[in-house]
């Protein structure tokens, strides 16, 4: 009877160990995993807006300007869409400051209030390494320049600009 309890007391030891090691690599591998595909969310969102963001400035000859920098996405307003990036590329504005708007002609003859990305699909934007915020976008005044950039944990900032194609990890994001 002692010999069956041992045996047993050593089997679950033994499961224990296993575990052990079997978590010590999975974990990991999980966690270069999940990192991967947060900086792949962002890649892959940041180049979707930078195109509607190049098709915005054929169509208006510059950029949607927001020089001083605002957040936008998921985050921003749960009532109302307010940041001026979302009501310029979603075409929901009325009136100006507004350029893509009812009534304004594009240089492209296309008549105002074009909707270059669903509302639904611009409000789905949002930091992944911070799920309660939010991306950041800012122009410089004239609206020929643009970074779009989100905080890291550690207060870093990630960021691209329309005159660089990949992310760039800073302490600050640059002003445009």
């Amino acid at each position: 009877m002692k010999d069956k309890k041992r045996f047993a007391s050593r089997e679950v030891l033994i499961i224990i160990i296993i575990a052990v090691v079997l978590a010590s690599i999975s974990i990991p591998i999980y966690l270069r995993k999940s990192e991967e595909l947060k900086m792949e969310k962002v890649k892959t969102d940041f180049a979707y807006l930078a195109n509607h963001l190049d098709t915005f400035k054929i169509d208006w000859g510059s950029y949607p300007i927001v020089s001083d920098g605002e957040y936008f996405g998921k985050n921003t307003d749960d009532v109302a869409i307010k940041a001026t990036l979302t009501i310029e590329l979603t075409g929901s504005g009325t009136t100006p400051p507004y350029i893509n708007i009812p009534g304004h002609t594009a240089l492209t003859d296309r008549d105002g209030g074009i909707e270059y990305i669903e509302t639904g699909r611009i409000l789905m934007l949002y930091n992944p390494y911070n799920p309660r915020s939010d991306y950041y976008y800012r122009t410089d005044a004239s609206g020929s320049t643009w970074v779009l950039s989100l905080f890291l944990p550690d207060g870093n900032v990630l960021y691209r600009t329309n005159k660089m194609a990949i992310l760039t990890e800073a302490d600050v994001a640059p002003i445009p």
